[in-house]
């Protein structure tokens, strides 16, 4: 009967360092050679794993320095978005004045327009949208 040692012993769920530890594992069982103990694990190919793993981690790299690329091309949009806004809707406002009798014309240069009922049959609410306020 096995005896608790009251250790706990784990296995990372984050990628980084699941990889981290196959490789040190796959590292130390290549330098024992035939006196790892891992040696007796059946349908394993530890030369096989090994490579898995480095690809693994090859493309764990990539993805992240990609994430990060991504969040620097966001925040760069994001940024001339914001400059964008205030132009786009003194624009919406001088069309909106200029054809007021039709504001569907509004689509003609990129806006959403959307018809908004004076009164509706549910106590006179309004409903609808403009996408740039």
């Amino acid at each position: 009967m096995a005896t608790k040692s009251g250790f706990n012993v784990g296995i990372s769920k984050n990628a980084k360092d699941f990889l981290d530890t196959v490789l040190k594992m796959i590292g130390k069982h290549n330098d024992a050679g035939d006196k790892s103990p891992l040696i007796h694990i059946e349908n394993v190919d530890w030369t096989v794993a090994e490579v898995k793993a480095k690809e693994a981690l090859r493309l764990h790299n990539e993805a992240e320095a990609a994430k990060k690329t991504s969040e620097r091309l966001n925040a760069e949009r994001d940024k001339l978005i914001e400059e964008l806004k205030t132009p786009t809707v003194n624009s919406k406002n001088t069309l909106r004045g200029i054809h007021a009798a039709n504001l569907r014309r509004l689509t003609d240069w990129g806006f959403e327009v959307t018809e908004t009922p004076k009164t509706t049959p549910n106590g006179g609410k309004k409903k609808g949208k403009v996408i740039v306020n």
